[in-house]
C-alpha cells in the first residue's frame, strides 16, 4: 500500500460518502446498500465495505489500469464514479465529482516564486497586503474535506505530483 494510501482513504469516507455508496450498488448490484466505506487502497484498486440491513460484504473494485501515484488517482477514481452513476441511471454529481469540478475551475496565476528587491518599508507592506489576500481568498474557497487535501499533499513526493490539492504558497 502507498504511504499516502491512509490519508485518501480518510479523506474518501470523510467527504465522498455519496460517491462510494454509489459505487458499492452499482459493482454489487444490490439495491438496499446503506453505507460503503473505503478499506483498503492499492495501485490496482480499492476495497470496500458495502453495508446491507443484514451483513457487510467486501468487495474490490479494479481500477481501469494501475494508477502510477496521486496525479492518477483522481481521474482513474472519478472514472469509476461516473461509470457507476451512469450503470444506476443516476444523473446528479456526486461530492466527489463537484469538489473535482470545483477545483479544475480555480484560477491559477502563480506559476513560479521569484524573490523582488524591493524598499524594506514596501517589502514589509507588500507582504502584509498579500497574506490578507491570500487569506481572503483562502476563506472563500474552504470546503470541509480541504485539511485531508493539505495531509495528503504534505505527504506527496517531489517525485510524485498531485492534482488533488492545491497550495498558494
Amino acid at each position: 500500500m502507498p504511504n499516502w494510501a491512509p490519508i485518501v482513504i480518510d479523506h474518501f469516507n470523510a467527504c465522498y460518502p455519496d460517491a462510494l455508496m454509489i459505487v458499492g450498488r452499482a459493482h454489487t448490484g444490490l439495491t438496499d446498500v446503506t453505507e460503503a466505506e473505503m478499506t483498503s487502497l492499492t495501485p490496482e484498486g480499492f476495497t470496500l465495505a458495502v453495508k446491507i440491513p443484514d451483513a457487510v460484504r467486501s468487495m474490490t473494485v479494479a481500477f481501469s489500469r494501475p494508477i502510477d501515484g496521486l496525479y492518477d488517482l483522481q481521474p482513474q477514481s472519478l472514472a469509476i464514479v461516473a461509470s457507476a452513476r451512469a450503470s444506476l441511471g443516476i444523473t446528479e454529481l456526486t461530492s466527489a465529482e463537484l469538489e473535482a469540478a470545483s477545483i479544475a475551475s480555480l484560477e491559477t496565476y502563480i506559476t513560479s516564486v521569484v524573490r523582488s528587491r524591493t524598499s524594506p518599508s514596501t517589502s514589509s507592506r507588500s507582504r502584509s497586503a498579500a497574506a490578507t489576500s491570500a487569506t481572503s481568498r483562502r476563506s472563500a474557497r474552504t470546503h470541509s474535506c480541504t485539511s485531508s487535501l493539505r495531509r495528503l499533499a504534505a505527504t506527496n513526493s517531489p517525485s510524485t505530483p498531485t492534482s488533488v490539492g492545491s497550495s498558494t504558497n
